[in-house]
């Protein structure tokens, strides 16, 4: 139950914001090569849809394998957006720092309140 609503709350997240991220990180001019590449390597993924149905029906015996394979494949590509947010908050950061140190004296006072 857990990995099923895991799943779909990735799926709806996933696609929602795929594009939105490669457009805005690549460009309009990539979109379509990109977007294509994404859904070529989602494709291939697919073929272990085989491999792993024979791990629950016959390799295994049980769906446990499966689901506990599913559920790292998810958990790990549901942080994506954890380590989007921190790289964008490092960045602020590191713009706030370099604003601080380029600032003229008295505005540094102001910074930081002196």
């Amino acid at each position: 139950m857990v990995n099923f609503i895991t799943f779909a709350y990735y799926r709806a997240a996933c696609f929602g914001t795929m594009a939105a991220v490669v457009v805005f990180t690549c460009g309009h001019d990539n979109f379509g090569m990109l977007w294509g590449v994404l859904y070529a390597v989602s494709g291939l993924l697919n073929l272990t849809i085989a491999p792993l149905v024979y791990l629950s029906t016959r390799g295994a015996g049980s769906y446990m394998l499966t689901n506990q394979a599913m559920g790292v494949v998810c958990t790990v590509l549901l942080g994506y957006p954890l380590w989007l947010w921190y790289q964008d908050h490092m960045a602020a950061k590191a713009v706030s720092a370099r604003d601080r140190r380029e600032a003229p004296l008295h505005e540094k006072e102001a910074l930081l309140g002196v």
